[in-house]
């Protein structure tokens, strides 16, 4: 049996330290701290409020305890994966403290600020199944180059009503490398200049 512990890499309106912990240099950081301990090889990313989580993977329970402590993680149960086109979501069941919610007017001035800030938008449909391990990899290896001028959320596409990633980018040329890397990868892929 594995255990799973979720480890945040990265939103752009949370305020949690662990939020950049899966990013860039950090994440050297994680894999070495895992080089001693039962981390599996595979891993993914699940969606959960905005929020992308890159799921870590371990057989021994002792060590995933480890993993959430050192990095500020949280346990993940795979029965709380979305299905079918929903793969991708993190069913988590929470209950908040009252006052803690974020409405949806603040995500929605979130998501214009972060627009603003990252004018070329890339907006991508994952495949049913998942991005391969490789694109998966690939995908956070670019954003990882990139930290600080880029963002992403998820959101409902005006034309076909359906849930994308936007990946928003400061740099004109990131937006255009990223489509041309990942585009054959995804379902549906748009490449959104900034007007």
């Amino acid at each position: 049996m594995s255990l799973r512990a979720a480890g945040l890499i990265g939103s752009g309106r949370t305020k949690s330290v662990a939020a950049d912990q899966g990013l860039g240099k950090n994440n050297v950081v994680a894999h070495e701290f895992c080089r001693e301990v039962s981390l599996c090889e595979r891993g993914h990313s699940v969606w959960w409020d905005d929020i992308c989580y890159r799921i870590f993977c371990f057989a021994d329970p002792a060590h995933a305890d480890l993993f959430r402590e050192r990095f500020n993680g949280e346990p993940f149960d795979p029965k709380e994966r979305g299905r079918g086109t929903s793969w991708h979501l993190w069913r988590k069941k929470v209950i908040q403290e009252r006052g803690d919610a974020v409405s949806r007017l603040d995500r929605e001035k979130w998501r214009q600020e972060t627009s603003a800030k990252c004018p070329h938008h890339v907006d991508m449909t994952p495949p049913a199944d998942g991005y391969s391990g490789v694109v998966e990899e690939g995908i956070m290896e670019f954003l990882d180059s990139r930290i600080g001028s880029f963002d992403l959320f998820v959101h409902v596409d005006e034309e076909s009503g359906e849930p994308v990633i936007r990946y928003c980018f400061e740099r004109e040329a990131d937006a255009e490398a990223f489509h041309t890397l990942f585009a054959a990868a995804a379902d549906k892929a748009v490449y959104k200049k900034a007007v």
